[in-house]
């Protein structure tokens, strides 16, 4: 009896380990979620923000404001290019990309 309460005590110690451990990872799991959101954020522009761009009967105020956060990017990428050039180089394309669209809406 005295060996199968030790056995039980192990086999939940072990338990225990894991679940502390699962928990820990899940943990770090969400924080990466949320600076990969964050990121995500502060580099990029929305699917509706890329709309505006790209449809004419938009250019107003809206249309504007997505053209400064376009530079407002572009600006924060010159940054990124000191310690991560190849994600900065990316991002500065993608955004220019959208810039040359909004200006061929622009001058449609």
């Amino acid at each position: 009896m005295t060996e199968k309460l030790a056995s039980s005590r192990s086999q939940m110690s072990g338990l225990l380990q894991k679940t502390s451990q699962i928990k820990h990872d899940s943990e770090e799991v969400e924080m990466k979620r949320e600076v990969i959101g964050a990121f995500i954020e502060r580099y990029n522009i929305t699917p509706e923000q890329s709309a505006i761009l790209r449809n004419s009967q938009y250019v107003n105020h809206d249309f504007f404001d997505v053209m400064r956060r376009i530079k407002t990017i572009h600006q924060d990428c010159k940054t990124l290019l000191q310690s991560h050039q190849s994600t900065g180089l990316q991002i500065m394309e993608n955004m220019a990309l959208e810039q040359e669209t909004a200006y061929q809406t622009l001058y449609k």
